[in-house]
Formats: C-alpha cells, sequence, structure tokens
C-alpha cells in the first residue's frame, strides 16, 4: 500500500482489525465527545501547520519510533519527544533504544528534532504493583480481561506529556498537540480511539484551553485511518528506518523474548509485510495464537523438532491452556560418563537452564541389551555415529537373549533449581535384521513388546503405519511432566 502524502494531510489508510465491532470502542461516546469539540473549536482534530511545535513519546518501541519519523519527514513538524522512567521491567532496554533513536534523528533533523527529555513517573506505583500483577494474572483467561491491563498507566503517561508540552511555555515554545501512535489492533481499553477521545476532553477541561490536541494518526477516524502496524513497518523499510534496535518487548532481559504479546504483535506485523524480521528473540518459535503477558518458554535443548511436536500433541489433548510455548535450541552441553540416562538427562537440564538462563527440558533415550550387559545404554547416538545400525546387528547375532529395554527421560530446570527428571519404560527385543528406511537407530533396531504390536513391527516401522500406537508405546512421560508443570505453573 502507497504511503504517498501531501505535506501536513492525513495518511488515510485502513488495514487490520475494523472500528466497528471493535471491543474497547465505543462510537456513542466519540461522537458525543466529537459534537463537543465542534462546538467548542470548530473542528474535532487537524494536523498541525508546518513548522509548528508538537510533543510525542520516544519509548523505544517501533511504533513511536515510526511515528516521530513521519512527523519530521512527513508533516516537517517540530517535535519535542520525551520518555517515560516509570520503573518499568524493561526500563534499561527501553532507554537505551531512545537514545539510539535520538541520536538518529538529530543527525537527520537537526532543525526539527528535539533531543527527549527523562521524565519520571512511577505508573502503577510501587506501593501497588505487585498486588496489580496478580489482579491481572488472575484474570487473564476471563472475557476481556487482557483489554484492561494497568488501566491507569496510559492516561497518566499522556497526561504527563501534555503537562510537559505546557511547561515549555516558559522557554517560549507553544505547544497545543501531543501524539500517539496507537494502531488499530492494540487490544487495551487505554489504547482505544474512545479513550483517546476521552483524554483530550480532559486536556482541554484541566487546561481550560479547548485548542489542545491529542492525536493518535494510525486510528483517527476523522483522517480516515485506522490502520495497524504493517503501515508502519512499511513506511520504515521504504525510508531506512532501522527497526531492529527498536525495543517491544516488556521483559527485564537484553534479548527480546519474542512471546510476549507485544514481541508477538511486532513479529506479526513483518510477517504481515511479508518481509524478513530483523529482530534477535529468545525464544524463535512466535506463539500460535496472541499470548499473554504471563506466556512461559521452556527451552528443548535439541534442533530434532519431533520432540517438540510431542509436547505440544500433549498440552492439546491434556491442557491446551496451559499457557506456554516451547522453543528449541541447540547448545554445546558437557558430555558426562554416566549410563544412566536419567542421571544424563538431569546434568544437562541444569547446565543448559543455566546457560541459556531460561527454563530447560533435556530428553534423552537410552537402550539397555541384556545379552550385551546393558550395552550401549545412554551412549546410543555414539554407536550409532561411530559404527552404525548394521554392525550393532551384527554385534547381536549370536545373542540368546535379545531382550532389550528402552528408558527415555525427561528432565526440566529452572535456572538457578534442581532439575525434575520423569521418564518411562519400553520393554522389547533387537531386531535380527536391519531393515531399510529412515529413523533414528532405535527405531531400526528395537522391536517392543506391547500387546497392540502383533506383528512385531520395529519402532520406526510402527511411526510410519501407526503413530498413535507409537505415542502410547513410548508411555506417559511427557503427560507426567505436563501434569507435575500444570500443578506447579505458579512456582
Amino acid at each position: 500500500m502507497s504511503l504517498s502524502m501531501e505535506m501536513g494531510k492525513p495518511i488515510n489508510i485502513r488495514t487490520g482489525p475494523g472500528f466497528d465491532g471493535k471491543e474497547s470502542e465505543d462510537k456513542e461516546i466519540i461522537n458525543s465527545i466529537n459534537r463537543i469539540l465542534l462546538k467548542k473549536r470548530g473542528y474535532v482534530v487537524r494536523m498541525p501547520k508546518t513548522g509548528e511545535s508538537v510533543v510525542a513519546p520516544l519509548s523505544g518501541g517501533m511504533d513511536s519510533v515510526v511515528n516521530i519519523a513521519m512527523l519530521l519527514k512527513e508533516y516537517k513538524l517540530n517535535v519535542f519527544p520525551f520518555f517515560i522512567n516509570r520503573n518499568q521491567s524493561a526500563y534499561v532496554y527501553e532507554k537505551k533504544a531512545a537514545e539510539y533513536y535520538d541520536r538518529f534523528f538529530k543527525k537527520l533533523y537537526p532543525d526539527l528534532y528535539n533531543g527527549f527529555v527523562e521524565i519520571k513517573v512511577a505508573t502503577p506505583a510501587a506501593e501497588y504493583k505487585d498486588d496489580l500483577r496478580k489482579v491481572k494474572e488472575s484474570i487473564k483467561d476471563k472475557h476481556l480481561s487482557s483489554h484492561i491491563s494497568y488501566p491507569a498507566r496510559n492516561s497518566v503517561i499522556f497526561l504527563t506529556g501534555m503537562e510537559y508540552a505546557y511547561s515549555l511555555t516558559n522557554k517560549g515554545v507553544n505547544i497545543r498537540t501531543v501524539f500517539a501512535s496507537h494502531m488499530s489492533s492494540d487490544f487495551s481499553y487505554h489504547c482505544s480511539l474512545t479513550w483517546t477521545r476521552i483524554t483530550n476532553l480532559t486536556m482541554c477541561q484541566i487546561t481550560n484551553d479547548y485548542s489542545w490536541q491529542f492525536i493518535s494518526i494510525p486510528i483517527e477516524t476523522e483522517f480516515g485511518n485506522y490502520f495497524d502496524k504493517d503501515v508502519y513497518v512499511r513506511y520504515a523499510i521504504r525510508n531506512r528506518i532501522p527497526l531492529e534496535y527498536t525495543r517491544s518487548c516488556t521483559k527485564n532481559s537484553s534479548v527480546q523474548c519474542g512471546v510476549c504479546p507485544s514481541c508477538w504483535d511486532r513479529r506479526r506485523a513483518f510477517i504481515e509485510v511479508g518481509v524478513k524480521d530483523p529482530t534477535e528473540y529468545q525464544c524463535e518459535t512466535m506463539p500460535r495464537s496472541i499470548p499473554t503477558y504471563y506466556t512461559k518458554i521452556i527451552t528443548l535443548l535439541t534442533r530434532n523438532p519431533r520432540k517438540k511436536e510431542a509436547l505440544q500433541r500433549a498440552i492439546d489433548q491434556q491442557n491446551p491452556k496451559l499457557d506456554i510455548v516451547f522453543d528449541t535450541k541447540k547448545i554445546w552441553l558437557p558430555e558426562i560418563q554416566e549410563n544412566d540416562v536419567v542421571a544424563v538427562a538431569k546434568f544437562a537440564a541444569e547446565y543448559g537452564a543455566a546457560k541459556i538462563d531460561l527454563p530447560a527440558i533435556k530428553m534423552d533415550t537410552g537402550m539397555f541389551v541384556k545379552g550385551l550387559n546393558g550395552f550401549p545404554g545412554a551412549f546410543v547416538h555414539e554407536i550409532d555415529e561411530r559404527i552404525g545400525v548394521q554392525k550393532f546387528i551384527d554385534m547381536c547375532r549370536d545373542l540368546k537373549d535379545r531382550s532389550a529395554y528402552i528408558t527415555t527421560a525427561l528432565a526440566y530446570c529452572e535456572p538457578g533449581k534442581s532439575a525434575k527428571v520423569f521418564y518411562s519404560t519400553v520393554r522389547g527385543e533387537i531386531v535380527r535384521k536391519a531393515l531399510p528406511g529412515e529413523g533414528s537407530f532405535i527405531d531400526k533396531v528395537f522391536i517392543p513388546h506391547h500387546s497392540e504390536n502383533k506383528e512385531h513391527k520395529t519402532m520406526g516401522e510402527i511411526r510410519q503405519d501407526n503413530p498413535k500406537l507409537l505415542e502410547r508405546i513410548w508411555g506417559n512421560t511427557e503427560s507426567s511432566f505436563l501434569a507435575w508443570l500444570t500443578k506447579n505453573r505458579g512456582s
């Protein structure tokens, strides 16, 4: 979609969720305030003229950065940005982003852009922030609860922005327009056009000055707009605004998490535009639907997609509401000379969780052949790499007792804690002849003893012919873990 604009003219674009039917919008309130504003000043809102001074937040986020870029380039406005230090979890990283774009805009627009001022306003207040967080989390699954967020936060932020603008009168700067950058997809009530109008009226009433304007260009229907982040992403790409330095994530981590609602919305915008997201995320896996701020990332220390798929299937069957995203990551793990798969998985999970500073899972499988005194045990992978399937079967050719069992261990660990281990055992025997086909070492050499495996098929054959049976054969390791996790989700 083209973003060609005449200087000082509205964009007139609609993308993303429509205004009609959006739960956080109230036409009756908007129309009532529009009539009041029309009566008091002869218009609802209008873009300031070229060269006029305005204030706008520079939060370090993608929307605020692109918004300021448009105010400078397209509308030639004299922008006074403000950055709110509200004791937010990601304060250090948000400020770092704001400082980067502060330098960026100073270089490009030295005559229009004024350096940002950092304003300290604790919202929510420290005295009740923890209680408010618990209230939010307790109702996160209820209808509309996620739309409420911290109810007073944005009102405090933008009334502070208005007050900052008013204070600049002392320096000979006359400002009567405050800009925001809320999008059509923003779900909180305090990001809606309804709230924008209410806040605009509040600004006018408390100053006894009806020339005050509060405008969010993306959702300003008076301009014909109600568009989403995709428009800003396209604009940034077209105008070479580097978005990789913006900060969307609300978490206190140097790398953006990738699964909080802010990260999810950011990722969605790049997908809709059809361009690669340049952002580094802790979690490479994007949640299938919009997450909550309490979504938990659990990283499987493997690149094997089957293990993640098995856990996801178990969640879908057992507890679809469990607020978890499974990611995979391959990192170097030290090897321990231990033939107990439970001990191996436990050690790896504890090491991995400490290394990536995230909850981690390590799944390990051992195969123990009775006629080989328990060999290869926990060293299945090494045996597969060094001698392969055929040589292993040759090694077992003369065994009188070909019975064997497989133990699968799942170790879950949070950083700084001991791992919790779940395991199951499958009994069976070693094949006499290697069969062609794809699959793991165990898939090709192990025949499970199970009442439903009457044809004595290998694990690989069962995987191909009857995946559901394979899940039953493997046992309940994943289910046991998820049952425990559901019970201990808040720990």
